[in-house]
């Protein structure tokens, strides 16, 4: 969920609109999407979410499906999803249109909450999940490449972002909803790989991470999470990728609970 920056120096200045320690930074008009409860695709301004553009139904799905998580692909700029039947989807993101990405994957899916994310250095999609999941699978298939090592030590992973590539390095992070906390899945540029499932905790995001959150990474808006609360609601965050620490953009929409979320390339 992202897209080109620099990471070579421990992801300096990585932080959405506030910058990293505050002052200036990134692109609030960046495009923005999320997935209702509702089985909705809604799309919004990322420094303005109360404001929806536009709101569709996502159809194609297989009957009693739902969207589990979604993220850009930077090699094509198409819109993939995870369905709860353990489908890859594209999803038309101006109409909600899915079309299934080959079958069944095999494993399938397993757990509650899951994160997805391409990785832009291999053109792969990274799958995690709250049971420790760690898949990466071919979005041009759908099927599983390899079953990877369980992510640990972690309570409840629920989503997962790379950092934009550079120089062929990129790093992936996720979210602890457990311990309400910033994560690195591998070390620092891919090494040790992620594939190791080793988790490694950056620090507090200072506010309550609940399992419906979802991450993404941009490269010119920086990272960004998005979480629901019992209020029925949900909120958006940026987060310094150096300190975990997190700092409120605002609601989505009016009561909307958002299950998945990306920033638009």
């Amino acid at each position: 969920m992202k897209k080109g920056f620099l990471i070579a120096l421990g992801l300096a200045g990585v932080c959405l609109l506030t910058g990293c320690g505050g002052g200036g930074g990134g692109d609030s008009s960046a495009a923005t999407y999320g997935v209702t409860d509702t089985g909705r695709l809604v799309k919004f301004k990322l420094g303005s979410p109360g404001h929806i553009d536009r709101n569709v139904v996502i159809s194609g799905l297989e009957g009693g499906e739902s969207i589990l998580a979604i993220d850009f692909r930077a090699s094509n700029g198409l819109l993939y999803g995870l369905g709860s039947t353990s489908r890859l989807y594209a999803i038309d993101p101006a109409t909600g249109e899915a079309a299934a990405v080959g079958g069944v994957m095999s494993p399938l899916i397993s757990g509650q909450y899951f994160g997805i994310d391409f990785n832009e250095v291999t053109d792969e999609l990274r799958l995690v999940s709250d049971t420790e999941q760690n898949l990466r699978i071919d979005p041009d298939t759908g099927a599983v490449i390899n079953v990877e090592t369980p992510v640990s030590p972690v309570e409840s992973l629920v989503a997962c972002a790379y950092t934009p590539a550079s120089g062929g390095l990129t790093t992936l992070y996720g979210i602890d909803a457990f311990s309400n906390k910033l994560v690195r899945i591998g070390g620092l540029n891919g090494t040790p790989s992620p594939d190791l499932g080793e988790v490694t905790e950056v620090g507090s995001l200072g506010h309550n991470a609940v399992a419906d959150t979802e991450l993404d990474i941009h490269a010119e808006v920086g990272a960004v999470f998005c979480t629901n609360s019992a209020s029925d609601e949900s909120k958006l965050y940026s987060i310094d990728l150096l300190t975990g620490a997190a700092t409120p953009i605002g609601k989505v929409g009016n009561h909307l609970n958002i299950v998945a979320f990306a920033i638009g390339q």
